[in-house]
């Protein structure tokens, strides 16, 4: 068999410019449904003009059937894949059922699937020009498959058919029709030739003409002019900004120099309260501050402004505040225009005042108070700390305090290195109890404070990653106080003993004494005196008791 190099020549160019514009679909434009269709129709008529290819080659016949039994899935598909491109191309409702998939793809499927496992006989026949080509085989369902494809392919110019007659001469989707047409045309010659040479022939016993695989040149040329001229497959020609601007969920605006509005979108109508034909100033809806705000965003140069906030007065006592952007669209004659994007951020606005309230009111809290709040990142070794530290250190240690390591020299040169150790022991062990802990310090003017230290690890999911944050407080005050109280409760503790032990001697022999110089009244003059100096030496003792007293209660002084 001698080759023919026209009719290879026939499927070669049109395989490479079904190649090319395959590859600049697919690297060039938007991988949406409708491209990825097309590009899954172009496939499968590569993989047709390369079967037509291979099998026109010099091959043996056992190739022939080996490559038919691959790259056939490509002849048996076109017509299913070039249908469901269509549908989306027209929007038609039928694909959004799923019987039609289930009917355009299963018995595709059941077709390719006897063809391929029933080889015999014959699946092609010698033609003087063509070489070998597919034919329809006597007792098969060749030709119910190829009946098959035909029905496909003549119902998907049958849609597009109807979609540009029903919306010829609708402006809205001139465009769309005009896409439609080139693939209507791109379609309709190799469909027309395919109907006639591989269908209608075979009814009278004709031999094949194999033309049908080199007349969807046609696709690729008339594809890349729909692309060129009617942006054919640019998902974003069908876009409709009327429809944006209509149902979006923002303030849109479009007014002059003195703020009268030109535009405004169907949502700046309903919130406030107007209709749609009605002439308003923007400026009626705006306080004082913020139409001032808006006044000076309108002077600055260039296009578009930073976004910003204006308070718009949408009822009589109601105000809701609007996050924005201006920009500036053209003239309209020789009226500058501004263009107004705002979006209703009266929630967050609140819930931002209200959190800038409690962060000031916080601030002077912190400031009142003796303590220092800090977090600690175990794993980078810096502190962080709410700018209230330097009442606790003195501003001549600030460096040193914003890392673990300086944090240890420090208490090393206090000579405190311990307590920081069980500090630093507590951060990197595995307890995760909070840690209290007090220290001795003192600031660099000489003062000296006692220091409460506590802390809690905080872990977010992973154990291993977590932060410490504690509190430093200056509780001096309290230190002394209950320092005070402790001595205080050390000087009672003295008095009482003095009271029941110191006090009871002399006092008893005073009363023993009366008791005997008022009972006894043999008493010699000699005795009367011995026992007089008695009572004398116990009064002593006992005014000595009292003033040891005395002196340790003038210490509550």
């Amino acid at each position: 068999m001698e080759i023919n190099v026209f009719s290879i020549l026939l499927v070669l160019i049109p395989l490479v410019l079904n190649l090319i514009l395959g590859f600049f679909i697919y690297m060039k434009l938007p991988a949406d449904k409708k491209t990825n269709l097309f590009l899954l129709f172009l496939l499968s008529l590569i993989f047709w003009q390369l079967e037509e290819l291979l099998i026109r080659l010099k091959i043996s016949t056992v190739s022939k059937y080996v490559i038919d039994g691959y790259l056939s899935v490509g002849w048996i598909f076109l017509g299913a894949f070039l249908l469901h491109f269509t549908i989306h191309l027209v929007h038609s409702r039928i694909r959004k059922e799923r019987l039609f998939y289930l009917i355009n793809y299963g018995v595709t499927l059941g077709f390719y699937l006897l063809y391929i496992n029933h080889p015999e006989p014959i699946a092609f026949n010698y033609h003087a020009f063509f070489g070998d080509i597919p034919v329809v085989r006597p007792g098969t369902l060749d030709f119910y498959k190829r009946l098959w494809i035909v029905g496909q392919v003549y119902y998907a110019l049958f849609l597009m058919g109807v979609y540009i007659h029903r919306n010829k001469g609708k402006s809205k989707n001139e465009k769309r029709v005009s896409q439609v047409k080139w693939v209507f045309a791109g379609v309709s010659i190799p469909a027309l030739a395919g109907f006639f040479t591989q269908f209608f022939l075979p009814l009278f016993d004709i031999e094949d003409i194999a033309i049908t695989a080199s007349s969807m040149t046609a696709i690729s040329v008339c594809t890349f002019i729909g692309m060129t001229r009617s942006s054919l497959f640019n998902f974003l020609e069908f876009v409709s900004v009327d429809e944006i601007m209509r149902d979006m969920k923002a303030v849109l605006v479009m007014f002059d120099k003195d703020l009268n509005v030109f535009m405004k979108n169907d949502y700046t109508n309903t919130l406030l309260s107007i209709e749609q034909e009605h002439e308003i100033n923007f400026g009626d809806f705006l306080s004082e501050k913020s139409k001032k705000n808006l006044e000076e965003a309108m002077l600055e140069k260039g296009e578009i402004s930073k976004a910003n906030f204006l308070e718009l007065n949408v009822q009589k006592h109601n105000k809701i505040a609007l996050e924005y952007s201006l920009h500036q669209t053209g003239q309209f004659g020789d009226t500058q225009l501004y263009l107004l994007f705002g979006n209703d951020v009266s929630e967050r606005f609140t819930s931002r005042q209200r959190l800038k309230a409690f962060n000031r009111y916080f601030k002077y809290f912190l400031e009142a108070s003796n303590e220092s709040f800090f977090e600690l990142d175990p794993f980078t070794g810096e502190i962080h700390w709410n700018e209230t530290e330097f009442k606790i250190f003195g501003k001549d240690k600030m460096e040193v305090i914003y890392s673990i390591n300086g944090l240890e020299h420090f208490f090393r040169n206090l000579g405190q290195s311990e307590e920081f150790l069980k500090f630093k022991e507590w951060i990197f062990g595995k307890e995760k109890t909070p840690f209290t802990q007090f220290v001795n310090f003192r600031k660099c003017d000489g003062e000296q404070l006692y220091l409460s230290l506590n802390s809690i690890k905080v872990v977010n999911g992973d154990p291993d990653k977590f932060r410490v944050i504690g509190t430093v407080k200056d509780t001096t005050l309290e230190y002394e106080h209950f320092k005070e109280i402790a001595e205080k409760d050390l000087v009672l503790r003295e008095i009482a003993w003095i009271q029941s032990h110191r006090v009871r001697a002399p006092l008893a022999n005073i009363l023993g004494l009366v008791w005997l110089l008022k009972c006894d009244n043999d008493v010699t003059p000699e005795e009367r005196e011995e026992l007089l100096n008695a009572l004398k030496d116990s009064a002593e003792a006992l005014d000595q008791v009292i003033k040891d007293v005395v002196s340790k209660a003038n210490l509550f002084q």
